[in-house]
């Protein structure tokens, strides 16, 4: 769940757990290849952190390899992008 604050920080995500929330929120669903390419992370790596978004509830497998942000994913990734900007 998303803080009532608003401090992502309290999600405690790793680096590319955060990259690749901003990576799908910017390119819409995507498989992790390309978001690999579009974080600069090695594709097993986001892959294994999908894996975790999707047991945070934060993303959710559309099935042949396709990852979407839940509504909870959207509204952290535009928090994690307010917070970077």
């Amino acid at each position: 769940m998303i803080p009532e604050d608003g401090d992502a920080d309290d999600m405690d995500l790793s680096p590319v757990e955060v990259e690749t929330l901003i990576a799908l929120l910017d390119r819409g669903d995507d498989v992790p290849t390309n978001l690999a390419d579009a974080t600069g992370r090695h594709s097993k790596s986001v892959g294994r952190k999908l894996k975790d978004l999707e047991n945070k509830g934060l993303v959710a497998s559309k099935g042949a390899g396709v990852y979407t942000l839940t509504s909870e994913g959207v509204l952290l990734a535009h928090a994690l992008r307010r917070e970077r900007d």
